[in-house]
């Protein structure tokens, strides 16, 4: 069963319930949440091209299937299967997409859990395909066929389970056949000019090592938004830039947000903001990507080298990865060995764990502030909306600190997850 234990989500009033399925209509398939990539990230020293050995032997067919795929890159194919188990028992990998995104429940803008009871559900029309766009390479083929309404309107049903066949996080999804090779391409629908025109603007600009990530791992956030071609063709997150606060004036314009109903507040969506909080960092500027620490090289059995796509896998677990920190991370601070560096790693983690816990208490004394407030009145009207301003913008400083301290072991970030912390105090405290 796919609760909400397993997700990553704002600690401040937003109510997530537990699905029980025994609540749902038979035969009601839909949308559930994006997974969480629960591993961390701290690396230098980018590696080379992504292997793609296997037993290929020849030429690459001009469309080769999955099946044939699988049997051309046993490796990658095997360690994709692999990923991360979080502390509840929950699979957090890619493997884990099928259950998670056949699961019958939605999620709204905000990214909670909401329960779909039945056919007759209000909510029914904000099911649709919306999460598994980015999670296979299949939904462009319903786009094509059917346009918008694939993503506004159907419904991850029996006939769309079918032709997806489970393969989420599929090969397509990242690679294209170019020239008889197989070449590194985002091609979900966030990364795909037709669907997303002015997103795709942005996913196409990046490194295609960050892209074939950032195409999915973004705070894109438009389920509310958009509705018909005009808002498809309109929707423009990044047009003030990727910076937290170029998307925070995005998200506002765009009215994506949820209005917390005691208070009046605006709490914005950043559900997943890896690829953002990437854009800038040292560590981006030292040329590594994603796919560097996500996607380790391996040997198989045979003594083969292969490139390991467990991109789901804890980092901090990965020996590869580690041994990638030491080659700046030795001269920098008196590290020697992998097992240094994760103790390394943990001490920067509970540290800023420490500043999250400041925010956090910060953040819940504005809150009960303003609630009394909106409750009991005697405060001037333009101060209070001040007051839910700063909250709804330190709230979002801080869903980016979540992002980059739980995903990333905050250390990948353009601000190392200490600035939107600091940001987040000096909101509130001024």
């Amino acid at each position: 069963m796919y609760g909400t234990e397993g997700l990553r989500g704002s600690a401040f009033r937003r109510k997530e319930r537990k699905m029980d399925r025994r609540k749902f209509a038979a035969g009601f398939g839909a949308v559930a949440t994006a997974a969480l990539i629960a591993g961390t990230m701290f690396a230098c020293a980018p590696q080379g091209e992504v292997a793609t050995t296997g037993d290929a032997g020849g030429s690459m067919p001009e469309n080769p299937t999955y099946a044939q795929l699988i049997e051309m890159y046993p490796n990658e194919y095997n360690s994709a299967m692999m990923g991360k188990t979080d502390e509840e028992g929950e699979d957090n990998s890619h493997a884990g997409f099928q259950p998670l995104m056949e699961t019958p429940a939605i999620r709204d803008v905000s990214g909670a859990i909401i329960e779909v009871v039945d056919e007759d559900d209000p909510q029914k029309s904000d099911v649709a395909m919306k999460c598994v766009a980015c999670k296979t390479s299949h939904f462009m083929d319903f786009y094509e066929r059917d346009g918008l309404t694939a993503y506004t309107d159907r419904l991850l049903d029996a006939e769309g389970m079918k032709a997806i066949n489970g393969e989420y996080w599929d090969c397509y999804s990242c690679h294209v056949v170019k020239d008889g090779e197989w070449t590194i391409q985002a091609n979900a629908a966030w990364a795909n000019a037709d669907f997303a025109p002015n997103v795709s603007k942005f996913m196409q600009s990046l490194n295609p090592k960050e892209a074939v990530c950032g195409q999915c791992h973004n705070t894109v956030s438009p389920r509310a938004y958009i509705t018909d071609e005009a808002t498809q063709q309109s929707y423009d997150p990044y047009r003030y830039g990727p910076d937290l606060d170029s998307r925070y004036k995005a998200m506002v314009e765009d009215e994506i947000y949820v209005v917390d109903e005691p208070t009046g507040i605006k709490m914005v969506s950043m559900n997943h903001p890896q690829i953002e909080v990437f854009q800038g960092s040292i560590h981006q500027s030292m040329g590594l990507t994603c796919i560097d620490c996500h996607m380790t090289q391996a040997t198989d059995e045979k003594g083969e080298s292969y490139t390991s796509h467990n991109a789901s896998g804890s980092v901090a677990e990965n020996d590869a990865a580690m041994e990638k920190c030491l080659t700046c991370h030795k001269t920098q601070n008196d590290i020697s060995t992998v097992d240094d560096m994760r103790a390394f790693l943990k001490q920067n983690q509970e540290a800023q764990a420490k500043r999250q816990n400041e925010v956090d208490a910060k953040l819940s004394a504005l809150y009960d502030g303003i609630l009394a407030a909106v409750n009991n009145g005697g405060v001037d009207a333009d101060d209070l909306e001040a007051a839910k301003d700063k909250y709804s913008l330190a709230n979002w400083y801080v869903k980016e600190q979540q992002g980059n301290l739980w995903l990333f072991g905050g250390f990948c970030g353009r601000d190392s997850g200490i600035g939107p912390a600091q940001r987040a105090k000096t909101t509130i405290w001024n």
